[in-house]
């Protein structure tokens, strides 16, 4: 049955007038998703896969404007009838674009861009000439894997058989939502109605509809309108064509250096207006490319906004090949003006006209508000930077005005996508009678099929209980145990090794046993060793804002025998009802430590080492502690934190020769191996030792969101300065002060650069080696997470020293080096960083570190070559692999 017939069966009973066809190219190709206007009104349609479309109108005389991009538009008037059934055939040819004589000779600069300096110009223009609008939003997404590894293959296609579904299916998705703007930057979306079917991957197309191209970056990439665009894009004029009196400029885009982040494609430019008629760009972001097609349409005289998008999205994920197709109509625009700039100006590029607009901007500027946008009269001539410095100035005043968010309330969300409750509960009549774009034979049967699947599922969910014997466990900082455990309804006998968490008094206080399996781990002191602990507290809600949590445990080492045991009390306000976020903290136990603060007495990474090379990097002392601290942000730029220790301090040595592989050989002894050391550094102490530090964050530039402004602080150096002191006690006695400072800078499209800088010296030295200074080393062929925060071939212990010191850790992010020369290469998201380390400390010989890595080598990793140097003379050669810098990156679409 064609998809014609079996709409016309299903809309058979709602006794509309149906106007229905196809929509074909030349050679009587079907248009996909062509955009159907019912001029004059707020109804539309779009064309189906097939070309097919269908609309429902009321009796009478319409004139229906069929578009698409690329093509001629073309104009149909029609008159409906009582239960009439009208059926076109529409043909739209490719557009014929008129070519000036001037770009024929060749005699003169390309018109395209005398467009876009007037474009460009006027883009904040457009950006702000809404105040706020209003709009349906029908989203359409479909995705399929056109690509499964080998290995895979036969296993995935057997599972989806038996949810009887197409092994090629990945994803389907519909959705009908409210979409609400107010300027600057406020987005609504509330999801009236949805259904859906498998992952989107990432791929949706969301951030670009909650966007503009008016804006300097859309969903990361840099915009062919934005102020720089001239730096990063070259232009070239295609023609022009005439559509319903106005005069549309083909532009070509195209980047100075293609790759990820950047547009290249077809910008199509309403002439005098200035605006965006539609476009056709493609990006890559991360490696997935994004095909963007957008037809804007008059909503006001002269206001142009996007009735319909369209996205197909492609990209090899650990060779997963996938497509995806969304369709994002939007219709019943209500939209309010912003009265200081709504006036149609004449806007002259100041190099082509560069007299007139002389002239023009002469006569502004002997006005006492010369840069008042709100005292233009219609039709005023100024230049395009003019009106970019005008611009520039009424954000500059309009953001002077805005409540700060530190002092306000703010009642209006950010961006948030709101699901209605009863959004998954329509039926397949709302449906068909919401849906502009008709289904395809092959779609309305997978949407039978996914909605009988989805009330299986949700019969499934009904009768499912509140617990679940799932456990999820995460890794932490320097490869340590990070417990995050399921919530129970009740207790059981497992939840002793699986760990659980259980709520009370309506969720706001919780019992929590941590999963002692997780905690399983191993080294030459302890030998095996496991903990056992519980967690009581509260969570901070709007009448108690304050939180407490009290944590005590037990770990057994099997190979010494020993039990230890530490417990910690916490109290913390995060903030709320105005108050500066402050955090209080004592804890006090008997249990083992590593000297090193950068390599953990619990890391997986250690026991790895330990029992598969017989490499036992990690040293130990055993601590009795107490030891108590506090924090406090006194603002976003400044915090303190203070801190006092007592401990009791002793040696400890090996208890376990055991390996799985290796067992002839022994492990090195327990002890730090560190130059120049004297044994006395390595003695049984105590310490009495008190620390006062504070950071300070001082530039800032002001964003936008909601309604209000808010300190963006993260393109600022960061200060931290800490004093810490050993008193007189058992020869204990030493002052430290040390400076750090670290800051990532954000280099031009797509590089960046990260150091961390740490100098400092003893006042008095100390004697013993707990109390030294340590440098974050590495010897595990695992990379840290962080660009700037690690040596990579350090030994952990050599350089720890009693004196002067001075490190410097630096990574360069670039977009071009050497291979991402190659477009291809940098279109998959990858970069190459430069690593350069230095250290210095008194009485030991200079080291540095000299290296190149890939980052989001297949998204997710990065490999490093690293070289050391002592003295400037080479060392050591070292690979070293990890997971990629900077992958919260990934997911800012």
């Amino acid at each position: 049955m064609c998809a014609c017939c079996c709409y016309l069966v299903i809309l058979s009973g709602l006794k509309a007038q149906i106007v229905s066809g196809h929509i074909f190219d030349s050679s009587h190709e079907p248009l996909p998703y062509a955009t159907i206007q019912v001029v004059n009104t707020d109804q539309g349609a779009v064309s189906n896969q097939e070309g097919y479309f269908q609309i429902n109108l009321k009796e009478g005389k319409f004139n229906l404007r069929f578009q698409y991009v690329g093509y001629q538009t073309k104009d149909t008037t029609i008159q409906v009838k009582t239960e009439s059934k009208i059926v076109l055939n529409i043909i739209l040819p490719h557009q014929s674009f008129t070519l000036p004589t001037v770009i024929v000779d060749g005699k003169d600069e390309d018109p395209a861009y005398t467009i876009m300096r007037r474009a460009i110009g006027k883009a904040t223009y457009h950006a702000n000439q809404i105040e706020e609008y209003r709009a349906r939003v029908y989203i359409k997404g479909s995705g399929r894997l056109l690509k499964v590894p080998f290995l895979f293959k036969n296993k995935i296609n057997k599972e989806l058989a038996k949810e009887g579904i197409d092994s090629t299916v990945a994803f389907a998705q519909e959705s009908v939502s409210r979409l609400y703007y107010k300027r600057p930057g406020q987005y609504r979306d509330t999801v009236i109605s949805m259904r859906s079917s498998g992952s989107d991957n990432n791929t949706s197309p969301n951030s670009f509809v909650y966007s503009s191209f008016y804006d300097a970056k859309v969903a990361g990439a840099i915009s062919p309108l934005a102020s720089n665009a001239f730096q990063i894009y070259k232009f070239e004029y295609l023609g022009y064509i005439e559509d319903h009196g106005a005069i549309i400029n083909k532009i070509k885009v195209t980047p100075r250096g293609r790759g990820d982040q950047v547009f290249e494609g077809l910008l199509y430019i309403t002439d005098q207006v200035w605006s965006i008629h539609s476009l056709d760009l493609t990006t890559y972001i991360w490696g997935i490319q994004f095909g963007i097609k957008q037809i804007f349409s008059p909503i006001e005289e002269n206001v142009w906004m996007p009735i319909d998008q369209i996205y197909d999205v492609n990209g090899n994920v650990f060779g997963f090949g996938f497509t995806y197709k969304y369709l994002a109509h939007l219709s019943e625009y209500k939209v309010k003006l912003n009265p200081d700039i709504n006036v149609p100006l004449v806007v002259l590029d100041d190099k082509k006209n560069k007299e007139e607009s002389e002239a023009a901007n002469k006569k502004i500027n002997s006005k006492s508000n010369a840069n008042d946008i709100s005292g233009l009269n219609a039709g005023q001539e100024l230049s395009a930077k003019q009106l970019r410095k005008m611009m520039k100035d009424y954000q500059k005043k309009e953001l002077e005005a805005m409540p700060d968010k530190d002092t306000a309330t703010v009642k209006f969300q950010e961006s948030k996508q709101v699901i209605d409750s009863m959004a998954s509960g329509r039926d397949s009549v709302y449906w068909s009678e919401i849906r502009p774009v008709a289904l395809t034979p092959h779609e309305i049967k997978g949407y039978t099929r996914m909605d009988s699947l989805t009330r299986i599922e949700k019969k499934r969910e009904e009768t499912k209980k509140k617990d679940s014997t799932t456990v999820t466990i995460g890794i932490g900082e320097n490869g340590t145990f990070a417990d995050v455990v399921k919530t129970y309804a009740g207790f059981r006998l497992v939840h002793l090794l699986t760990g659980g968490q259980y709520n009370f008094n309506h969720d706001h206080q919780y019992f929590k046993i941590l999963p002692t399996l997780a905690t399983v781990n191993f080294n030459t002191v302890d030998g095996y060793h496991a903990r056992i602990g519980v967690e009581a507290g509260n969570k901070a809600y709007k009448l108690h804002p304050i939180e407490w949590k009290l944590r005590p445990e037990l770990m057994y080492a099997f190979a010494r025998e020993a039990i230890n045991y530490r417990g910690a009390f916490t109290l913390q306000n995060q903030g709320e009802k105005n108050h500066s976020p402050w955090k209080w903290t004592v804890s006090a136990g008997h249990y083992r430590q590593s000297f090193s603060p950068f390599l953990n007495g619990d890391s997986y990474l250690n026991t790895a080492y330990s029992l598969l090379f017989k490499k036992n990097y990690l040293k130990l002392y055993d601590q009795n502690y107490f030891n108590t601290g506090f924090e406090v942000s006194t603002s976003k730029a400044i915090s303190f934190s203070g801190n006092i220790l007592w401990s009791e301090r002793t040696a400890l040595s090996n208890h376990t020769n055991y390996s799985f592989f290796n067992r002839s050989r022994t492990y090195s002894d327990n002890v730090p191996v560190s130059s120049g050391l004297s044994a006395q550094a390595l003695k049984a102490n105590q310490a009495f030792i008190t620390e006062l530090s504070g950071k300070w964050v001082p530039f800032y530039r002001y964003k936008i969101q909601d309604g209000f402004k808010s300190k963006d602080r993260s393109g600022s150096p960061e200060f931290g300065l800490t004093f810490r002191k050993g008193w007189d006690i058992a020869d204990s006695k030493f002052d430290l002060l040390k400076l750090d400072i670290k800051h990532h800078i954000h280099i031009g499209a797509g590089d960046d650069f990260d150091y961390k800088l740490s100098t400092g010296t003893f006042l008095n030295r100390p004697i013993y080696f707990q109390d030294f200074v340590h440098f974050p080393g590495n010897r595990y062929i695992f990379s840290p997470l962080q660009a700037a925060n690690n040596f990579r071939l350090l030994d952990y212990y050599e350089y720890s020293t009693n004196g002067a010191f001075i490190s410097l850790l630096g990574n360069y992010q670039f977009r071009r080096l050497l291979f991402t020369t190659s477009p291809w290469v940098r279109k998959k998201g990858i970069r190459e960083n430069i690593i350069i380390n230095g250290l210095s400390t008194e009485g030991k010989p200079l080291y540095g570190e000299l290296g190149y890595s890939i980052n989001y080598l297949f998204r997710v990793f990065r490999i490093e070559a690293i070289t050391s140097w002592e003295k400037l003379k080479y060392k050591e050669f070292g690979l070293r692999i990890g997971v990629a810098t900077g992958l919260e990156n990934l997911f800012k679409f």
